[in-house]
């Protein structure tokens, strides 16, 4: 009796009921009886479901099921054969029911939950997963939970959704196109070149064989890769600033992944947000700016010192040369993710990273490569850390007008670089000031789609100041190169002093717009999302400053490193 009512609950929950076709109406009949009489692949789509998972309260909200048995299960019946459709259900809670659990753990304002909701909690849901006849489509498992857990989770005011590319069956496995073919001939080919003038630079003696046949060597390009040897004009702690930055990004990125997928865990994660440990990662965003700086420094560096010798810039080949550098890899990464990440592997959150790159990629790899991404789809990047590429391409194409202004009067050419630094300072605070941006980067699975991140954070114009630094940087460094500078002992000491108080300030301070106790100030916010990158760039500048200039300390000696 309790085994037939327990049964009955099942059958009730997993068994559709009120479908849209007769096939999928005797479908689940057949499930229904097979699961009574316990037979194997019934089992198995019941097994292949989610049940009620454990932990909830604590964050756990997300439930799988078991992908690959569900799709495995094919069984004919007498109504034609059975497969198996996976489908991932969202489940939308209420932000009152939100609150209320967030609450358990300590209590929390309604100014705190507006920020955590708006930069942590948004679009929280729990996840959870069912298997059905593959007869039955999406709107039929929609029409069935819809009436099924809104019955049973009454008054706690949930919503579900459920979309076409959220369901997957086992034909859905993609087909080779013939722009995958394409793609694979492309790759054969540069295999071939490269091994074929890897041969030749190996086995022929380097007069034999005309240079360019050995451009793509393997063991030329790897001598050039992996040299260590500081040429006359380098400047030297710049690559382990390199180093150290990338780390610190490779870093930041993971923890933000893992931040973006579900874990069992989740209310620990507010915890931790709250926390100085935290501040590396959410207020480390700044490292990038480094390389900005690095960027433009060697740019206006390099530039003075080709015009120096006399010696004309032709635009053209300016302008070439960068793209030819850039253009081969960020093709090739390009069509992987549009042509070759959707048979890479399966799963609910596979499915939804390939529709992600079918709308980004597919639509606008042409605005990747031309880099216009932040200016045509800001919140549909293609390739999410090209982003970089388009603020740094943006300023290369403005670089040559204002160096040549420079050039020619350097009191002229600051002045204009100080126009467009305080023009791009006050768009910067215009933009967090219209948007009351809190000074926080959003933690969110949605961070791409946020307006901080398409409206601010990828924005050339925003990313303008540490840039334009840069150029200035650079000329100075180009003007002093030779040169002994004396730095007075007082001058060490306040350069140090700020560079040690003001770089950690920089990312603690982005925890104070995450605690309970702090009430949003739109200047102050404002004010540190305009200054915060240039008052770090400026620390990095002293840093490359001191390493030019007094070669002393164990910070630059490690910076200056040959390793």
């Amino acid at each position: 009796m309790k085994q037939g009512l327990i049964l009955n609950q099942i059958l009730n929950t997993y068994g559709l009921s009120d479908v849209s076709s007769n096939m999928c109406r005797n479908h689940i009949d057949e499930f229904k009886l097979a699961l009574r009489a316990l037979e194997p692949w019934a089992l198995k789509m019941f097994d292949a479901s989610s049940k009620l998972m454990p932990g909830i309260l604590a964050g756990n909200l997300a439930e799988l099921g078991s992908y690959k048995e569900c799709l495995s299960i094919s069984e004919d019946t007498i109504y034609g054969p059975i497969k198996g459709r996976h489908c991932t259900l969202h489940i939308h809670p209420a932000d009152k029911l939100i609150k209320i659990v967030v609450g358990f753990k300590k209590p929390i304002s309604d100014m705190h939950f507006r920020n955590l909701k708006n930069n942590i909690l948004d679009e929280v849901k729990i996840i959870w997963s069912v298997c059905v006849p593959d007869s039955c489509s999406y709107k039929d498992v929609l029409h069935h939970f819809n009436k099924s857990i809104l019955d049973v989770t009454e008054g706690l005011n949930l919503t579900l959704s459920l979309k076409e590319t959220q369901c997957s069956t086992a034909e859905d496995t993609p087909e080779f196109s013939g722009a995958d073919l394409a793609y694979f001939v492309c790759i054969g080919s540069i295999i071939i070149i490269v091994c074929i003038s890897t041969i030749l630079d190996l086995f022929l003696a380097k007069d034999s064989i005309p240079e360019t046949a050995s451009l793509f060597s393997l063991k030329r390009n790897s001598k050039i890769l992996f040299c260590t040897k500081a040429k006359k004009d380098d400047i030297s702690c710049l690559h382990g600033l390199r180093f150290l930055s990338m780390c610190l990004i490779v870093y930041g990125h993971r923890y933000i992944h893992n931040m973006a997928t579900p874990i069992v865990n989740y209310m620990d994660l507010l915890e931790w947000l709250e926390s100085y440990y935290s501040t590396t990662v959410h207020g480390g965003t700044t490292t990038v700016d480094t390389f900005l700086l690095i960027s433009a420094t060697l740019l206006s560096y390099g530039y003075f010192n080709i015009t120096s010798k006399g010696v004309k810039i032709n635009l053209f080949f300016f302008y070439l040369s960068r793209h030819l550098r850039l253009l081969v890899p960020l093709l090739l990464a390009v069509s992987t993710v549009t042509l070759m990440t959707k048979h890479f592997g399966g799963g609910p959150f596979y499915q939804n990273l390939n529709s992600y790159n079918e709308i980004t990629c597919g639509y606008f790899w042409w605005s990747a490569l031309l880099y216009l991404q932040p200016f045509v789809n800001p919140k549909s990047v293609c390739i999410v850390q090209t982003w970089y590429l388009s603020v740094d391409m943006f300023w290369y194409y403005c670089s040559p007008i204002l160096l040549m202004t420079i050039g020619r009067s350097h009191k002229m050419g600051y002045i204009v670089l100080s126009i467009i630094y305080i023009i791009c300072t006050i768009i910067n605070f215009s933009i967090a000031w219209e948007n009351q941006f809190n000074g926080q980067m959003p933690v969110t699975p949605n961070l791409l789609s946020t307006d901080y991140f398409s409206r601010h954070y990828i924005q050339p114009i925003i990313r303008g100041g540490p840039y334009i630094l840069g150029l200035v940087f650079g000329h100075i460094l180009f003007k002093t190169k030779g040169r002994t500078i004396k730095i007075s002992l007082c001058m060490k000491m306040v350069g140090w002093i700020m560079v040690s108080v003001c770089m950690p300030s920089i990312v603690i301070i982005t925890r104070l717009f995450r605690l309970d106790g702090f009430t949003y100030n739109r200047t102050f916010a404002s004010l540190f999302l305009a200054f915060h990158r240039s008052a770090w760039t400026v620390c990095i500048m002293w840093i490359i400053w001191s390493c030019q200039h007094t070669k002393d300390g164990k910070i630059i000696k490690l910076l200056c490193l040959s390793i």
